[in-house]
């Protein structure tokens, strides 16, 4: 006997072909709503559908077509610096196995996110991660310096890009004695 997947379980069922088909309508509703125009429609129905798009990673922005192509490439690096006065640069994980333009795209979208003056509630947990990621017996993280780059993209044709520029916006300082 063939074993039975999970999706064949589901799909065999009623229940499961009505859950299936739910979760369509509801990604396809959210999806619509997330694309229309400026207007009333899209004003109500944006609160809830934006929550999921989010979730579910189906944020699409067109800003990288014309009539006006984004003009500047930026990213977020993690430079971690250690006990022993070695450092290491993190930059988000590219690509991989399983889903690699997905996970790209949703590591992208973090980090474009994060780098935000807006996202500084966010900057101390980030840093503490990457630190976490970091540790080694023997090789302990004492900063983490989160960092800003971009550089201008010439139009296609038109030479190379720009030189890479950079600032630090955040220090995590892990050496530092803790307040009593």
């Amino acid at each position: 006997m063939t074993p039975v997947s999970p999706q064949e379980r589901l799909e065999s069922r009623e229940g499961g072909r009505w859950l299936v088909s739910g979760f369509l309508v509801v990604t396809l509703a959210a999806l619509l709503v997330w694309n229309l125009p400026a207007s009333e429609l899209r004003s109500v129905g944006l609160p809830f559908a934006e929550p999921y798009i989010n979730a579910t990673g189906l944020t699409q922005t067109w800003n990288l077509f014309a009539p006006d192509p984004l003009r500047h490439s930026r990213e977020l690096v993690a430079r971690v610096h250690y006990d022993d006065g070695r450092s290491v640069s993190w930059r988000p994980p590219h690509g991989g196995p399983w889903l690699a333009q997905y996970r790209s795209y949703r590591w992208y979208a973090q980090m474009a996110r994060l780098r935000l003056d807006r996202s500084k509630p966010r900057w101390e947990p980030f840093a503490a991660w990457v630190a976490s990621i970091h540790e080694a017996p023997g090789l302990e993280p004492v900063r983490v310096e989160l960092v800003r780059r971009w550089r201008d993209l010439a139009p296609p044709g038109g030479g190379p890009d720009g030189a890479w520029q950079e600032s630090t916006f955040y220090v995590l300082d892990l050496a530092a004695d803790p307040e009593p």
